[in-house]
């Protein structure tokens, strides 16, 4: 929705008050220093006489001129002055004849280290990202790259936390080789686990108990064994061993993404999960997705 046409107007005329203020409280300073300058260069004396006349507790104030220098170093001062405010900003809404912003200077400098990271990184295209543990400056920029995009949600050692993946270990819900890992940074992945309390009811708990003994124990006998191979096993396997080409994770291990203790699990159970990983592939360069990929294999390896 666009604000009115008088909100405009008004933003508009108090925006130009503002930059005439400016530019006519500058003007005034930069003229009034100018005048103060000249107008004191020496005072009017009678002759013979070497002071201003004036006298603090038996000083006399000599009225002798500044040094030639001294005076040249205001005038250039002045000089100076006028000519940064006419090549740059400062004058009010005047953008200064050289047309230079900060943004356009900041644009310019990432712009220019963009250039010299990508190629730098283009020498490491024609290596396998597993390969590149073994490259200090390529697992430095790996590491750069992973700071300012991946901390937020895996953490700074990368280890993860509540809905979010530790990269550190061997579990991989959408598998850990380079393939399956560009392709999770490039486009994303969108996780859904349906809630399943409309159906099970009060079974809830007791499938909760099935899955937390999945993989400890024998549970072809537990009254939810049924259930879980009719609900379950389509995205979890019938061994409860999960399937890394939709994302489901493997629920005979110790590692819970939403945690795994007996009400976790029951929550998940009854209302669901949403998972979201970004896809990046607009935010990074194939090189930086390539250094990316070698950094996050080399986390398994520490």
């Amino acid at each position: 929705m666009k604000p009115p046409t008088c909100h405009l107007k008004s933003r508009t005329i108090m925006s130009n008050f503002w930059s005439l203020w400016i530019i006519g409280l500058t003007t005034l300073t930069i003229v009034g220093v100018t005048w103060v300058l000249f107008a004191n260069r020496t005072f009017d004396k009678k002759e013979g006489e070497q002071t201003t006349g004036h006298i603090y507790d038996g000083i006399e104030e000599y009225d002798n001129p500044l040094p030639a220098w001294w005076f040249n170093l205001f005038v250039a001062s002045v000089i100076f002055a006028i000519g940064y405010l006419a090549l740059y900003p400062g004058m009010g809404k005047f953008s200064g004849f050289l047309g230079w912003t900060s943004t356009n200077q900041w644009q310019e400098e990432v712009s220019e280290a963009e250039a010299e990271f990508n190629e730098r990184a283009k020498a490491y295209m024609a290596m396998p990202a597993a390969e590149l543990a073994g490259s200090r400056e390529a697992l430095k920029m790996g590491g750069r790259i992973f700071k300012t995009y991946c901390t937020v949600c895996h953490g700074t050692d990368a280890k993860g936390g509540y809905a979010f993946p530790n990269l550190t270990d061997n579990d991989w819900l959408y598998g850990g080789t380079e393939a399956d890992i560009k392709n999770t940074i490039s486009n994303g992945r969108k996780g859904m686990m349906p809630a399943w309390e409309a159906v099970l009811g009060d079974k809830v708990d007791s499938m909760a108990d099935y899955v937390i003994k999945l993989g400890n124990e024998d549970v072809s006998a537990h009254p939810m064994h049924a259930q879980f191979q009719a609900l379950c096993s389509a995205c979890h396997s019938p061994e409860g061993t999960g399937n890394q080409m939709i994302g489901a994770p493997n629920l005979t291990d110790d590692i819970w993404l939403y945690g795994g203790s007996k009400s976790e699990v029951k929550l998940t159970i009854a209302k669901g999960r949403n998972g979201n990983m970004p896809a990046h592939k607009g935010l990074l360069s194939e090189e930086r997705i390539h250094l990316l990929t070698g950094y996050i294999l080399s986390l398994g390896q520490k």
